[in-house]
């Protein structure tokens, strides 16, 4: 996978465990790995042109231009000869952590998981929130994970073979989600 040049990975991640490492070097900047390449129909022919599925992967603030630009250092001298199209336009979008539910959702989380401290995570995939941000509402992607599948597991199982979780991971996120309702809308 391409990552932008002006953007290194932290060198700790390169201590902690292999997908955890994975998870913390990739999350903090704009990714462009290059997901499918497809070109020519005959095995005997050369092609006169190819093309390149990217899976462009922002942070908030990166699309448009700084994009084009990461783009045209990624392909180097054959950028003039490229023609880029965008299938679909999904900026990175962000909810503040100051807020009353981001307040409610540690306060539950505490209480569900004693010592448990809440931590904003930029995740390198997408959550439904984004829908929401774009229309001004607070949204996080959130729940909560039993240990019973330890994190550098679980991270390597998105969109694999074996993508799961746990039953007591289950409980506890439906058990989250209800007790923050009840403590942030109130009582019925």
């Amino acid at each position: 996978m391409w990552r932008h040049g002006a953007h290194r990975p932290p060198v700790a991640a390169g201590r902690l465990p292999r997908a955890v490492g994975r998870r913390f070097s990739a999350s903090p900047r704009t990714t462009l790995p290059p997901n499918i390449v497809s070109s020519g129909v005959k095995i005997n022919v050369i092609p006169d042109s190819a093309t390149i599925d990217i899976d462009i992967r922002t942070l908030p603030g990166d699309d448009g231009e700084p994009v084009l630009r990461m783009l045209a250092d990624a392909i180097g001298d054959l950028w003039s000869d490229c023609e880029v199209v965008f299938q679909t336009s999904n900026p990175a979008t962000m909810s503040p952590v100051d807020t009353p539910l981001w307040d409610t959702l540690a306060s539950v989380t505490g209480k569900l998981v004693p010592g448990a401290t809440t931590v904003p995570m930029i995740l390198m995939g997408a959550t439904d929130a984004r829908f929401f941000r774009r229309k001004g509402v607070v949204a996080y992607g959130y729940g909560l994970l039993s240990e019973r599948i330890p994190f550098n597991e679980f991270s390597q199982m998105f969109h694999g073979n074996d993508e799961r979780v746990d039953q007591e991971s289950l409980r506890l996120s439906a058990e989250l989600f209800e007790q923050v309702a009840r403590e942030f809308v109130g009582p019925a």
